[in-house]
């Protein structure tokens, strides 16, 4: 599941955390900077969506129930999908 796209143009920033306040208020931030922004609640809400090769910035909650963050960095790394990423 993930949260509506507030920005439709520009470079694309994905956030993945389970609190949707949390990526609702980044987000908003992150669309003052004129960058497209995706809220993912879920490390697997985000690798099933076909986000994953469009994101130049990932922003990772550490701590989620199932995947964290840090799992999901292995897992893009495991599969060659190399994503820049700030936790």
């Amino acid at each position: 599941m993930n949260l509506p796209n507030a920005a439709p143009e520009g470079p694309l920033v994905s956030i993945v955390d389970d609190d949707p306040s949390f990526g609702t208020s980044m987000r908003r931030l992150i669309t003052t900077f004129g960058l497209k922004t995706d809220v993912f609640l879920s490390a697997q809400a985000f690798l099933d969506s076909n986000q994953v090769e469009d994101t130049i910035c990932l922003l990772l909650d550490l701590r989620m129930p199932g995947m964290d963050g840090l799992a999901l960095q292995r897992r893009l790394r495991e599969t060659d999908r190399l994503v820049p990423s700030f936790s």
